[in-house]
This record gives structure tokens, sequence and C-alpha cells, in this order.
């Protein structure tokens, strides 16, 4: 565990020296601030919505280029001024983001849901917390694993269109496509990746609004150690070709 968090801090210290980081994480508490005294929201669903959104954009923010940079820069090769295994590299680099993007959701939806409606049910609440977190983590995942074969400019690219595509429920997708038959693939696919569809679907059943989806709930948990073990292959993959070079 040791590795991971000397990882985790060594790259949270570079994040705190960039530009990008600082203005992102200002713009952030100016929402908050907005969201929380100047308009204050009347429903927990919508400010837990607004302060995910922050935490989304910071995650995205944080995670450019994250491993890509370094491969640019033939850093990939480091055993002897680096010594650590490949997978804490990807691991401590997603503890670093996850981290950040995570105590903003967290902060943010809790300042705002206080100086708005207030929690309701403090269950309902925290089981509606936790799963935006667990999504942040899956797609900050993801966002590792898309940066050690893909540049910043792809990575963000990818990332934004499953955000845009996934706000969108799958059977609307299946309509504008006029391909009723892509449903089932459809719903797979929105189920299988972080979408933010199935994180309010997710949140719907927690808060009570919705039935029960169990399977968007087993997938959500599963998507973080799935993307986090794929980018760490892919790592160990992507050391072997700086090798032969």
């Amino acid at each position: 565990m040791r590795p991971v968090l000397v990882e985790a801090l060594t790259f949270a210290r570079r994040l705190a020296r960039r530009r990008v980081v600082l203005v992102t994480l200002g713009l952030d508490a100016a929402a908050v601030a907005w969201l929380a005294v100047a308009a204050p929201v009347s429903a927990v669903r919508a400010a837990a919505t607004a302060a995910q959104g922050l935490g989304i954009l910071t995650a995205l923010v944080l995670a450019s280029g994250c491993v890509a940079d370094d491969r640019a820069a033939g850093r990939l090769l480091l055993e002897a001024t680096h010594p650590a295994p490949r997978s804490a590299w990807v691991l401590g680099r997603w503890l670093a983001v996850v981290a950040g993007a995570a105590g903003i959701t967290v902060t943010a939806t809790v300042l705002i849901v206080l100086a708005g409606p207030g929690p309701g049910r403090l269950g309902s609440f925290g089981l509606g917390l936790a799963a935006a977190v667990v999504h942040l983590g899956a797609f900050a995942a993801l966002a590792v694993a898309l940066s050690v074969g893909a540049g910043p400019t792809e990575q963000v690219l990818a990332l934004l269109a499953l955000l845009t595509a996934g706000l969108v429920p799958p059977e609307a997708v299946v309509g504008m496509l006029g391909a009723p038959w892509l449903e089932p693939a459809a719903r797979a696919a929105w189920t299988v990746l972080p979408t933010p569809w199935a994180l309010d679907r997710v949140q719907a059943w927690a808060a009570g609004a919705e039935g029960a989806h169990p399977a968007l709930v087993v997938a959500l948990l599963a998507q973080g150690p799935l993307a986090r073990a794929a980018g760490a292959l892919a790592m160990e993959r992507a050391e072997l070709g700086a090798r032969r070079l």
C-alpha cells in the first residue's frame, strides 16, 4: 500500500502546480458559493446533480494526460529512479484524482443541500452520496486507463462523449437512431460504463422515486476495479514497448 500512497502524493503535488487545476478549483468554489448563498436549489436531487457535475468536471481536469504526459516525455522506464510497480503507479494516479474530485463532490453536495432543501432522510441521502462517490471512482479509473493508451486530447474527448451520450436514456438514443433492435445493446452499454443515466437510476432507487436497479448497482461497484486492472495491464504493455525501443 505504501508505494500507492507515495505515487498518489507525488502526483497530487504535480497537480497542485498546474494552473488549470487551480482555476478549476476556484470555479468549483465560486459555483458552490453561488448555489449555497445567491441561488439555493429547492430539491435534494437537483443539489446532488449540481455537485456531481462539479466533481466530474474536476476529475476530468485532474485526470487529463495523467499517464499520457509521462509517456510522451519518455518517463515510462523509471526502474533506477522510480522503482515502483506499474500497478501502484496507475493506482496512485487514480487515488490522487478520485480523492480530489470526491472531496469536491462531497463538500459541494453537503453545502448546497444544507443551504437549500436540507438532506431529508439521512439514510437515502447517504446512499445517494455514496453512489456518487463510487461513480466518480469508476469515472476516474476509466480516465486513467484511457490515458495509458491515448493522448490528453483524445482522452478528454472520449470522456466528454461518454458524459454527453450517457445523459440521455438508452431508449431515447435508440429512438433517435430509429433502430429499436439496438435497445438491449444500448442499455447494456449504459450499464457497464459510468454514465450519468445509470447513477441517476441508482440514486432514484435510494430516494424511493423508482424501483430497484440491482444490476446497475453491481455494475457500478465493478466498474472501478475493472478499469484500474485494465489500466495496470495496459501500463505493463506500454512499458514493455518502451523497453524494446
